[in-house]
């Protein structure tokens, strides 16, 4: 399977499941003309018999596939719908058409779930960042060895929140994002990203358009937002693409509507359409080429979903979604225009809402050197926690040319909320950053820019003769006092019309290292 490998399909099973009827279901729905079919199994044992011969008809037919909640919902005493010798027997007949087995949205369960939902989710004894990650690393990665143990080749999450980064660190092979419970956006940015930094050929996405395309079902909006999900996967590189359901019936929020209601020819319009797409417009090889990449940080509990407290924490305030995953709004300037009132949209800075410059990528804090590499511009926003083998890697991609923007809030080495905080290296990083860290000051002032910066192009709302109003007030807050070296300046705080003096508090730090360059929010 190549970088251009593209299948589509639908989902058998969302409503109802009959194994005896599963083929003629797929004839009656279009299914045998598609490319990619997910199984839903159910908690009784399917006859292993019924798995062979739906690996014929697929091997036959040349439709790729995979099961779902195969161990979530297996059979009462068993751990899986399937055994060894199972597996070795749908290997052998369909050969590379059986991909794998689909382990269903666990970070939703572990990581994004609100308080009072229904089902299993996180001990509510997390010490902090790190050990609620090592939990969920622990139980996704005995899922996976369950799979890898069984002889599925694949193990598969379909995740609808950011959880999809922690899944490869519990080794899965293949990302599904379930596409539309939370910011497609992000999380597609962050599936490819981090498909990307764990050299993953594949990745693809899952859309549960029915429950989290619109609330109503007569929302006409709806019926236009399905298909452009369908063309953001397809430009953003999406190798695989299933619907869940809404093209047999539509089941959902107190409504049915039958096969041939015009809602249901709606999704199914989308799917053929999509597998027309897919056959006679074949994408280049490569993934699409983004030159920024914003950092889901080292233990990041940010979900790109829903959920008010963080890895399932509840009813300890220190876990509530607080100033680190409010960051992450910094994605809502990337595609959209700016006010033209506003004095600091400066230079080529985008005002008639037209497309921005392309995609992003989102990519794992703690990924490699390699991986950073790939990447023009590096923006670390959300929650990090520093080690020094992730500073070491962030210091070799400026010297190497990379262009890093990072705030001292991301070079802490402390996983707890509401910690103490702990400069990685002891803040001694004049060899890097320029400057050292000496102190922590409470400042609540407005910034004036200084200077403009040594990036070629990169433009600030410098005033010639210091004279102006200040920009960007926001309350008191928390920043470093530094030593500086061969930093320097690019904004000071200062609450005057009048001139800043030229021994300003630094609000913004910038250092050339290298070939690269690196600037450091101070807060």
């Amino acid at each position: 399977m190549s970088h251009s490998f593209a299948i589509s399909g639908i989902h058998l099973g969302e409503h109802s499941f009959s194994p005896e009827n599963l083929l003629q279901e797929l004839k009656a729905r279009g299914g045998d003309k598609l490319s990619f079919i997910t199984i839903r199994t159910r908690d009784e044992q399917v006859p292993a018999e019924y798995f062979y011969e739906w690996a014929r008809y697929f091997r036959e037919h040349q439709i790729y596939f995979m099961f779902l909640y195969t161990q979530q919902h297996a059979p009462k005493g068993k751990p899986s719908q399937f055994t060894p010798e199972v597996i070795a027997k749908i290997n052998e007949i369909a050969g590379p058409y059986f991909i794998g087995d689909q382990l269903g949205e666990t970070g939703s369960l572990y990581l994004a779930k609100p308080k009072g939902y229904l089902g299993e989710t996180m001990p509510q004894d997390r010490r902090d960042m790190q050990h609620a990650r090592d939990t969920y690393v622990d139980i996704f990665s005995r899922m996976v060895k369950l799979d890898h143990d069984l002889g599925i080749q694949y193990a598969v999450p379909v995740e609808a929140t950011a959880a999809i980064k922690y899944t490869f660190d519990g080794g899965c092979d293949i990302a599904l994002l379930e596409m539309m419970p939370g910011d497609p956006e992000f999380l597609v940015s962050l599936t490819r990203g981090c498909s990307i930094a764990n050299n993953c050929r594949l990745w693809g996405t899952y859309i549960a358009h029915e429950w989290y395309g619109g609330l109503r079902n007569d929302d006409p909006l709806k019926y236009r937002r399905l298909p452009v999900a369908y063309n953001y996967a397809y430009l953003s590189g999406s190798h695989i693409v299933c619907l869940e359901s809404g093209d047999e019936a539509i089941e959902s929020f107190g409504d049915r509507y039958e096969h041939d209601h015009p809602f249901c020819e709606a999704y199914q319009k989308a799917v053929t359409d999509y597998e027309h797409l897919i056959r006679t417009c074949p994408r280049p090889a490569e993934e699409p080429l983004a030159k920024v990449a914003f950092v889901h940080g080292n233990l990041d509990g940010y979900t790109g979903w829903e959920g008010n407290d963080l890895w399932c924490q509840h009813d300890r305030e220190e876990w509530g979604m607080g100033t680190p995953e409010y960051s992450w709004r910094i994605l809502d300037e990337v595609f959209r225009s700016r006010s033209w009132t506003d004095v600091a949209a400066y230079g080529e800075t985008d005002l008639s809402a037209s497309p921005a410059y392309g995609l992003y990528d989102v990519i794992p804090g703690d990924c490699s050197f390699e991986a950073l590499s790939r990447y023009d511009y590096v923006i670390f926003t959300g929650w990090h926690t520093m080690t020094p083998e992730i500073y070491e890697n962030l210091r070799r991609y400026v010297e190497n040319g990379g262009h890093l923007l990072i705030t001292a809030a991301h070079m802490s080495t402390n996983p707890a909320r509401g910690g103490a905080y702990t400069p990685v290296l002891d803040g001694q990083w004049a060899d890097f950053i320029g400057a050292d860290l000496v102190g922590k000051q409470r400042i609540n002032s407005g910034v004036k820019f200084t200077r403009d910066s040594a990036i070629p192009g990169v433009l600030y709302p410098i005033i010639k003769n210091r004279v102006c109003d200040p920009l960007s007030g926001a309350g008191f807050a928390d920043y470093g006092a530094f030593r500086l070296t061969t930093a320097r300046p690019v904004a000071v705080f200062h609450d005057s019309f009048d001139a800043y003096p030229d021994d300003a508090i630094p609000a913004v730090l910038e250092n050339t290292y290298g070939k690269g360059t690196v600037t450091m929010l101070t807060s």
